[in-house]
Order: structure tokens, then C-alpha cells, then sequence
């Protein structure tokens, strides 16, 4: 293979002076003549055109790929659906008579099967949305049972 200095050489100055002058002046300078043909096919290779990658879905029901955000208001958006998930799924949990049953607690490895898959895996701020949804929600509980 062509040494990486023709290369740099050939590079820095092919547009400033023709291919055939350079190579005289490498051959003069003492480089074999085959390690310079061989760097003059390197460069007068064309350029392999690089793809940039596709986004897969921009759908924010898309929760099989992990989310690239774009925007302040993506995030957001998942801040607050964890928020309202945590908040809802408390309410249901309430509603359906779970309050005083211990069961409930049974929800708290689920939430943190979702807290991990979604921050560490997917989309973060799903997460910290369900986590500021438990301390809004352990707030709440807490001045409801003192008036």
C-alpha cells in the first residue's frame, strides 16, 4: 500500500499542481514509482457517497424504536404523557377499591419495569415524567389525609 505521506503529499497539492509534475517530484525525491501510482489510483478513486440514516418513525406512538429528539417539544410531550400515565393509573388503581388493599403495591415493580425500559432503553423522558408523577402523587396523598 501507497505510504500514508505520498497520499497526504498528492492530496495537499493536486490542485495546484498536475498529477505527472507531482510524481516527478517524488521520484526525484526518492520514493519508488510503484507506491505512487498506486496512491494516484487511491485518490482518483471516486468518493463513495455516505447515506445518512433514515428516521424510523416520527410517531410518538412509536415505542419499538429508541426516540431521537429532535425538539424541546418532544420532550415534553414525553415528560408529560409519563406524568399523566403515573397520575391516571394512580386515580384507576383508587377507584377500583385498591386504596386501602395492599395490592396496590403489587404496581410498584411495574412501575419500575416501565421507568427502566423507558429511560434506559427507549425514551427518558417518559421516565422522569412517571417519576415526578409519584412525588406529585405522594404530595397529594399526603395533604389529602390531613384535611
Amino acid at each position: 500500500m501507497a505510504k500514508k505521506y505520498i497520499i497526504d503529499y498528492l492530496k495537499e497539492n493536486k490542485d495546484k499542481f498536475p498529477l505527472e509534475f507531482l510524481k516527478k517530484k517524488l521520484l526525484g525525491a526518492g520514493y519508488p514509482e510503484g507506491e505512487i501510482d498506486e496512491a494516484i489510483k487511491i485518490l482518483q478513486q471516486p468518493i463513495q457517497e455516505v447515506l445518512k440514516p433514515e428516521r424510523i418513525s416520527v410517531s410518538f406512538w412509536d415505542f419499538r424504536h429508541k426516540k431521537t429528539y429532535l425538539s424541546k417539544k418532544e420532550k415534553l410531550l414525553d415528560f408529560v404523557a409519563g406524568f399523566l400515565f403515573k397520575i391516571i393509573l394512580s386515580f384507576i388503581v383508587r377507584a377500583l377499591g385498591f386504596f386501602f388493599y395492599p395490592g396496590r403495591y403489587l404496581l410498584i415493580p411495574f412501575y419500575l419495569i416501565v421507568i427502566i425500559y423507558c429511560f434506559v432503553i427507549k425514551r427518558g423522558y417518559i421516565s422522569w415524567g412517571i417519576i415526578f408523577g409519584s412525588f406529585f402523587s405522594l404530595l397529594f396523598s399526603l395533604f389529602s389525609f390531613r384535611f
